[in-house]
Protein backbone atom coordinates (compact mmCIF):
# COMPACT_ATOMS: atom_id res chain seq x y z
CA UNK A 1 0.00 0.00 0.00
CA UNK A 2 2.82 2.40 0.89
CA UNK A 3 4.65 1.62 -2.34
CA UNK A 4 1.52 2.25 -4.39
CA UNK A 5 0.94 5.55 -2.58
CA UNK A 6 4.55 6.59 -3.25
CA UNK A 7 4.36 5.65 -6.93
CA UNK A 8 1.02 7.47 -7.28
CA UNK A 9 2.51 10.56 -5.66
CA UNK A 10 5.49 10.42 -8.03
CA UNK A 11 3.11 10.13 -11.00
CA UNK A 12 0.98 13.02 -9.75
CA UNK A 13 3.97 15.31 -9.18
CA UNK A 14 5.74 14.57 -12.46
CA UNK A 15 4.82 16.63 -15.55
CA UNK A 16 3.27 14.68 -18.42
CA UNK A 17 6.20 15.28 -20.78
CA UNK A 18 8.93 14.39 -18.26
CA UNK A 19 11.06 11.44 -19.38
CA UNK A 20 10.89 9.72 -15.96
CA UNK A 21 7.08 9.73 -15.84
CA UNK A 22 7.08 6.45 -17.80
CA UNK A 23 9.16 4.82 -15.07
CA UNK A 24 6.77 5.95 -12.34
CA UNK A 25 3.69 4.87 -14.30
CA UNK A 26 5.14 1.45 -15.07
CA UNK A 27 6.22 0.95 -11.45
CA UNK A 28 2.74 1.99 -10.30
CA UNK A 29 1.20 -0.48 -12.75
CA UNK A 30 3.51 -3.27 -11.53
CA UNK A 31 2.65 -2.58 -7.88
CA UNK A 32 -1.09 -2.46 -8.58
CA UNK A 33 -0.86 -5.66 -10.63
CA UNK A 34 0.93 -7.39 -7.76
CA UNK A 35 -1.64 -6.22 -5.23
CA UNK A 36 -4.45 -7.33 -7.54
CA UNK A 37 -2.82 -10.77 -7.68
CA UNK A 38 -2.78 -10.94 -3.88
CA UNK A 39 -6.14 -9.34 -3.01
CA UNK A 40 -8.18 -9.61 -6.21
CA UNK A 41 -9.60 -6.08 -5.98
CA UNK A 42 -10.98 -4.97 -9.33
CA UNK A 43 -10.06 -1.33 -8.65
CA UNK A 44 -6.39 -2.35 -8.54
CA UNK A 45 -6.80 -4.11 -11.89
CA UNK A 46 -8.45 -1.06 -13.48
CA UNK A 47 -5.81 1.29 -12.09
CA UNK A 48 -3.04 -1.02 -13.34
CA UNK A 49 -4.60 -0.95 -16.84
CA UNK A 50 -4.67 2.83 -16.67
CA UNK A 51 -1.07 3.18 -15.47
CA UNK A 52 0.29 0.79 -18.12
CA UNK A 53 -1.73 2.42 -20.87
CA UNK A 54 -0.54 5.92 -19.90
CA UNK A 55 3.07 4.70 -19.79
CA UNK A 56 2.80 3.03 -23.20
CA UNK A 57 1.23 6.14 -24.75
CA UNK A 58 3.61 8.55 -23.05
CA UNK A 59 5.04 11.25 -25.33
CA UNK A 60 8.47 10.89 -23.73
CA UNK A 61 10.53 8.35 -21.87
CA UNK A 62 12.73 5.50 -22.94
CA UNK A 63 11.16 3.38 -25.71
CA UNK A 64 12.03 0.11 -23.92
CA UNK A 65 10.05 1.17 -20.83
CA UNK A 66 7.09 2.21 -22.98
CA UNK A 67 7.36 -1.13 -24.79
CA UNK A 68 7.43 -3.05 -21.49
CA UNK A 69 4.40 -1.10 -20.27
CA UNK A 70 2.53 -1.86 -23.50
CA UNK A 71 3.36 -5.54 -23.13
CA UNK A 72 2.25 -5.59 -19.47
CA UNK A 73 -0.98 -3.81 -20.45
CA UNK A 74 -1.55 -6.37 -23.23
CA UNK A 75 -0.86 -9.36 -20.98
CA UNK A 76 -3.11 -8.04 -18.22
CA UNK A 77 -5.88 -7.21 -20.69
CA UNK A 78 -5.60 -10.63 -22.28
CA UNK A 79 -5.88 -12.35 -18.89
CA UNK A 80 -8.62 -10.23 -17.31
CA UNK A 81 -10.50 -8.19 -19.88
CA UNK A 82 -12.55 -8.41 -23.02
CA UNK A 83 -11.05 -8.95 -26.46
CA UNK A 84 -11.39 -5.33 -27.58
CA UNK A 85 -9.25 -4.10 -24.66
CA UNK A 86 -6.69 -6.81 -25.33
CA UNK A 87 -6.56 -5.90 -29.03
CA UNK A 88 -6.04 -2.22 -28.18
CA UNK A 89 -3.27 -3.16 -25.77
CA UNK A 90 -1.56 -5.51 -28.22
CA UNK A 91 -1.87 -2.81 -30.89
CA UNK A 92 0.13 -0.47 -28.67
CA UNK A 93 2.69 -3.22 -28.16
CA UNK A 94 3.08 -4.00 -31.87
CA UNK A 95 3.42 -0.28 -32.66
CA UNK A 96 6.29 -0.04 -30.14
CA UNK A 97 8.36 -2.89 -31.63
CA UNK A 98 10.28 -0.74 -34.15
CA UNK A 99 11.28 1.63 -31.35
CA UNK A 100 12.84 -1.20 -29.36
CA UNK A 101 14.46 -3.21 -32.13
CA UNK A 102 16.20 -0.42 -33.99
CA UNK A 103 19.28 -0.51 -36.17
CA UNK A 104 21.33 1.66 -33.81
CA UNK A 105 21.61 -1.26 -31.39
CA UNK A 106 24.21 -3.95 -31.64
CA UNK A 107 23.27 -7.05 -33.59
CA UNK A 108 23.44 -9.13 -30.40
CA UNK A 109 21.11 -6.74 -28.58
CA UNK A 110 18.60 -6.78 -31.45
CA UNK A 111 18.47 -10.57 -31.41
CA UNK A 112 18.11 -10.61 -27.63
CA UNK A 113 15.12 -8.25 -27.87
CA UNK A 114 13.49 -10.31 -30.59
CA UNK A 115 14.11 -13.61 -28.83
CA UNK A 116 13.24 -12.47 -25.29
CA UNK A 117 10.05 -10.53 -25.79
CA UNK A 118 8.99 -9.76 -29.30
CA UNK A 119 8.45 -13.21 -30.80
CA UNK A 120 6.28 -14.67 -28.06
CA UNK A 121 4.32 -11.47 -27.58
CA UNK A 122 3.61 -11.12 -31.32
CA UNK A 123 2.29 -14.69 -31.26
CA UNK A 124 0.13 -13.84 -28.23
CA UNK A 125 -1.13 -10.70 -29.98
CA UNK A 126 -2.07 -12.71 -33.06
CA UNK A 127 -3.77 -15.34 -30.88
CA UNK A 128 -5.80 -12.63 -29.12
CA UNK A 129 -6.85 -11.13 -32.46
CA UNK A 130 -7.78 -14.56 -33.78
CA UNK A 131 -9.79 -15.30 -30.61
CA UNK A 132 -11.61 -12.00 -31.07
CA UNK A 133 -12.51 -13.06 -34.59
CA UNK A 134 -10.24 -10.50 -36.24
CA UNK A 135 -8.32 -12.83 -38.54
CA UNK A 136 -7.04 -9.96 -40.68
CA UNK A 137 -5.46 -8.28 -37.63
CA UNK A 138 -3.95 -11.62 -36.51
CA UNK A 139 -2.32 -12.10 -39.91
CA UNK A 140 -1.19 -8.48 -40.01
CA UNK A 141 0.56 -8.80 -36.64
CA UNK A 142 2.16 -12.13 -37.55
CA UNK A 143 3.40 -10.57 -40.77
CA UNK A 144 4.78 -7.57 -38.86
CA UNK A 145 6.66 -9.90 -36.51
CA UNK A 146 8.04 -11.91 -39.42
CA UNK A 147 9.09 -8.73 -41.22
CA UNK A 148 10.99 -7.51 -38.17
CA UNK A 149 12.93 -10.77 -37.93
CA UNK A 150 13.78 -10.71 -41.63
CA UNK A 151 14.81 -7.05 -41.58
CA UNK A 152 17.14 -7.81 -38.70
CA UNK A 153 18.64 -10.83 -40.46
CA UNK A 154 19.17 -8.82 -43.63
CA UNK A 155 20.96 -6.11 -41.70
CA UNK A 156 23.52 -8.41 -40.07
CA UNK A 157 26.26 -6.47 -41.74
CA UNK A 158 25.11 -2.98 -40.96
CA UNK A 159 26.76 0.04 -42.56
CA UNK A 160 28.20 0.87 -39.13
CA UNK A 161 29.91 -2.53 -39.00
CA UNK A 162 31.35 -1.93 -42.47
CA UNK A 163 32.41 1.57 -41.46
CA UNK A 164 34.06 0.22 -38.29
CA UNK A 165 36.35 -1.93 -40.44
CA UNK A 166 37.46 1.15 -42.38
CA UNK A 167 37.41 3.81 -39.65
CA UNK A 168 36.69 2.66 -36.05
CA UNK A 169 36.74 6.21 -34.64
CA UNK A 170 34.19 7.46 -37.14
CA UNK A 171 31.97 4.42 -36.47
CA UNK A 172 32.12 5.11 -32.73
CA UNK A 173 31.24 8.75 -33.37
CA UNK A 174 28.27 7.75 -35.56
CA UNK A 175 26.96 5.30 -32.93
CA UNK A 176 27.39 7.93 -30.22
CA UNK A 177 25.42 10.41 -32.32
CA UNK A 178 22.65 7.83 -32.90
CA UNK A 179 22.40 7.20 -29.13
CA UNK A 180 22.32 10.95 -28.44
CA UNK A 181 19.54 11.46 -30.99
CA UNK A 182 17.55 8.59 -29.46
CA UNK A 183 18.04 9.99 -25.97
CA UNK A 184 17.06 13.48 -27.10
CA UNK A 185 13.94 12.12 -28.75
CA UNK A 186 13.07 10.21 -25.57
CA UNK A 187 13.55 13.11 -23.19
CA UNK A 188 12.69 16.24 -25.15
CA UNK A 189 10.03 18.11 -23.24
CA UNK A 190 8.31 19.72 -26.19
CA UNK A 191 8.91 17.10 -28.89
CA UNK A 192 11.90 18.93 -30.40
CA UNK A 193 15.41 17.56 -30.34
CA UNK A 194 17.46 19.75 -28.03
Amino acid sequence: DAAIQAYQRAVDLTPLDHARKVIYLKDLGDALRTRFGKLGQVTDLNQAYNAYQQAARSPSGHPLLRFEAALAYAELSSEHSDYSSALDAYGLFVDMIPHVVWLGQSIQRRYEEIRSSVGDAVSAAAAAAFSAGDVVKALEWLEEGRNIVWRQKLSLSTPVDDLRQQDPKLADKLESLARALDAAGSSATDGRVQ
